[in-house]
């Protein structure tokens, strides 16, 4: 499913991590992606809590990689892939870019 960050919000929180190439797996209109080493963040039950059943991938990774503990909120495009991992459904999600939430709201200003 191919939509925007505005209709399909994603946000995820940071692991330190620099993001990585992942080899021959592109964007539906051919471009490279990466993982992002950040985990996506849901609403359950009243609190935000770690979504491990689902990856977050980036077209347009940052180059210092994605800080620990910081919230990063997607922009642009998002492709959202379920795919069946130890027979339950997981979701692949890639976006164009993630940005930290601060900068985040002030470019939604």
């Amino acid at each position: 499913m191919a939509t925007d960050a505005k209709a399909w919000p994603v946000l995820t929180i940071g692991l330190g991590e620099t993001p990585r190439l992942r080899e021959g797996k592109l964007t539906p209109d051919g471009r490279p992606t990466y993982a992002s080493g950040t985990i996506l963040m849901t609403l359950r039950g009243g609190e935000v809590k770690a979504d491990k059943t689902a990856s977050v991938h980036v077209v347009e990774p940052a180059e210092a990689g994605y800080e620990l503990g910081q919230k990063y909120a997607a922009q642009g495009r998002v492709w959202v892939m379920p795919y069946e991992n130890n027979s339950r459904v997981a979701l692949s999600i890639t976006v164009e870019r993630l940005v930290a939430v601060s900068a985040h709201r002030e470019s939604q200003s």
